[in-house]
């Protein structure tokens, strides 16, 4: 059995020393003998295994599936031939234009099951559960994104580049660092402030803002009016820490920042990057300045429905 695989392509003037790189296969700790080589101008590449070489791909067709590992795609290119993929199992146009995005899968099937019109299950892989219906007609889909910077990446990346969505609406809890806000209050994130490195792979010769689509949040603002809800619209905090040795978080409060969260930072880089839209619309689960205030669990599966509602309306 295969473990530890991983490869490299490379492009390298013809010629040159380095024309012929390995596609390394470990076994046990020890490297295989199987390798993998592009000839120079040719873009034809080999299985190099005793001696002997087997065509089995052009090199067009492995910078695609490098890409799918590497996040190598300019802004709002997209690689349909990457489906499905090791997250999402799923193929092109399984997945609408807008998605709904709770960390949450019993969120994403609660959602599913009370607000859309036949909905079919289109990914349970690791049991992130994806599904797409209609509501109002429209077509609209509701996928969980599991919990953290990291899962939301790559996620968010793979609807944004392999599936054609346009927009993500992520729906979540927060906890409140203003005296403002109590539990099930929402917070519209205009802006994602963070303690990640997530934007570092940009190669920014600065500090990148991450930031909600202006569209999507004053609609939701209008939505929110609408419905009589209380919400309040500003910046947010992205965490990769739950457990926070230092405990920071309410330094972030006299900045102005509204609460914390999870995701939020890695959804606006990646919806940035792709030339696509999203937002962030949080319900409030428990409170930094009143720690009586707090919902369980089970209650933050079923009952953040004005979260739900104000999002399905921005589909």
């Amino acid at each position: 059995m295969l473990i530890n695989c991983f490869f490299r392509v490379f492009r390298r003037a013809p010629g040159s020393a380095d024309d012929e790189k390995a596609f390394c296969l470990r076994r046990n700790g020890k490297k295989a003998k199987n390798r993998l080589q592009i000839l120079p101008g040719c873009g034809i590449l080999y299985m190099v295994k005793a001696g002997r070489r087997k065509k089995i791909t052009p090199e067009s067709e492995i910078r695609n599936r490098a890409t799918l590992y590497t996040g190598t795609h300019r802004r709002g290119e997209t690689a349909m031939s990457n489906t499905p993929t090791p997250h999402i199992n799923a193929n092109p146009g399984d997945f609408a234009p807008t998605v709904l995005m709770p960390g949450d899968p019993l969120r994403a099937k609660f959602i599913a099951e009370n607000y859309l019109e036949e909905p079919v299950l289109v990914n349970n892989v690791r049991g992130v559960q994806g599904y797409t219906g209609r509501r109002n007609g429209a077509r609209v889909s509701v996928m969980a994104s599991g919990m953290g910077q990291p899962s939301m990446g790559i996620y968010s990346y793979e609807l944004f580049n392999f599936f054609g969505v346009e927009q993500i609406i992520r729906i979540g809890s927060c906890g409140a660092f203003s005296p403002d806000l109590h539990v099930r209050d929402l917070i519209l994130a205009m802006g994602a402030c963070t303690n990640s490195y997530f934007a570092s792979q940009y190669r920014l010769p600065g500090t990148f803002c991450p930031l909600a689509d202006f569209d999507l949040l004053r609609r939701a603002a209008d939505s929110c009016a609408r419905r009589g809800l209380r919400c309040r619209v500003g910046n947010i905090l992205s965490s990769d820490t739950f457990y926070d040795d230092a405990g920071s978080g309410m330094d972030w409060a006299k900045m102005g920042v509204l609460g914390v969260e999870m995701e939020s930072a890695a959804l606006y880089c990646t919806a940035a990057r792709a030339g696509r839209r999203a937002l962030c619309i949080c319900t409030v689960s428990d409170s930094f300045v009143y720690p009586d205030e707090y919902i369980s669990a089970d209650g933050r599966e079923t009952s953040f429905t004005a979260m739900m509602e104000v999002a399905l309306d921005l589909v």
